[in-house]
């Protein structure tokens, strides 16, 4: 998976308060300038482990 720009964009554009990414996998685009835009935002991104959150 792929976040960016476009992503932080759309989301806020959606009323999103925060992104969660997968963990070690998701490779963000344009790093400084998507943290720089979620916090102008003030969004959350959020990485984590989707086993944690499997159903028992």
């Amino acid at each position: 998976p792929t976040i960016g720009l476009k992503t932080v964009e759309n989301a806020h554009a959606q009323g999103f308060k925060g992104i969660a990414v997968h963990a070690g996998n998701t490779l963000i685009v344009n790093e400084p300038e998507v943290i720089a835009l979620a916090n102008k935002y003030k969004m959350f991104i959020k990485g984590i482990n989707p086993a944690e959150y499997e159903e028992c």
